[in-house]
């Protein structure tokens, strides 16, 4: 498993150079062991594809999930505090992000109490103590006072059509604050 979690390692910090970001050798490990991990758990629970492989796993996740949050200014990610993955499924990009960013609070929420079991699992495994994982529904949750205009950020991958997505996470985010939505090219025709 070690040569294994070598190898995966080595992998993502070259895609992740490929994709002109760079980033500390230990997050880039950590990175490698969520993956471990993300499997380990996916023997259990359908939390990714069964058949997918390491080089997919970490170039349709975890690099996407990198990417995407770097659509965000530099200035931004620093001011954040706290943030909501909703409809978080396996951890992704909820997971991933906290460990990119251990100052930050997150939340990840999904309907499914296996799945967040699963990410919490994953989150103890990984030693981050930024990670709160709930189960329950988003529409339910964003009118619960603990909840509402409470997150700095939401984060949301491949739930639904933007305008959906956009009615399930603005609730969470208090004045001020963003939703980053992961899509693909199919968002650019969604109304």
């Amino acid at each position: 498993r070690k040569r294994n979690s070598f190898r995966m390692t080595n992998q993502l910090r070259i895609f992740l150079e490929t994709a002109g970001i760079t980033l500390p050798q230990p997050t880039i490990q950590q990175c490698a062991e969520f993956c471990h991990a993300l499997l380990e758990e996916n023997q259990k629970i359908n939390l990714v594809s069964r058949s997918i492989t390491e080089k997919e796993l970490l170039l349709k996740h975890v690099v996407d999930s990198i990417m995407g949050f770097f659509v965000l200014a530099p200035a931004s990610i620093q001011n954040l505090k706290n943030a909501i993955d909703v409809g978080s499924g396996g951890g992704i990009p909820g997971l991933i992000l906290a460990i990119l960013t251990p100052h930050i609070s997150w939340t990840l929420l999904d309907a499914t109490q296996k799945k967040m079991h699963a990410c919490q699992n994953i989150a103890l495994k990984l030693g981050l103590k930024n990670v709160v994982c709930i189960t329950g529904r988003s529409e339910t949750l964003a009118h619960a006072k603990t909840f509402r205009e409470s997150f700095d950020l939401a984060t949301v991958r491949a739930v639904a059509k933007l305008p959906v997505i956009l009615e399930y996470c603005l609730p969470f985010v208090r004045l001020h604050g963003s939703v980053l939505c992961y899509k693909g090219t199919a968002a650019l025709t969604e109304t």
